[in-house]
């Protein structure tokens, strides 16, 4: 029967091989952030950003109309 060493499992170890994979994830990453998007990405995105610009937008005027009316009330009570 053959006796294998057993692997130090030193404190280091998870940092290396986590380092290790950082690496490796950031390489591959790398190249496809190089590549450029697809037009249907494209329109994709820019449709997300109007209608998040839409949404506050809509907030934005539903909060103005709250002031107007609060300011209304108020000087009805007056």
């Amino acid at each position: 029967m053959s006796q294998h060493p057993i692997p130090d499992q030193s404190a280091e170890t998870p940092m290396l091989v986590q380092r290790e994979v950082g690496r490796a994830l950031r390489l591959s990453f790398e190249s496809v952030t190089r590549e450029p998007l697809s037009d249907q990405i494209v329109l994709l995105l820019l449709r997300m950003a109007l209608a998040e610009a839409l949404r506050v937008a809509v907030e934005e005027e539903e909060r103005q109309n709250m002031v107007v009316d609060a300011r209304a009330r108020f000087s009805v009570s007056l």
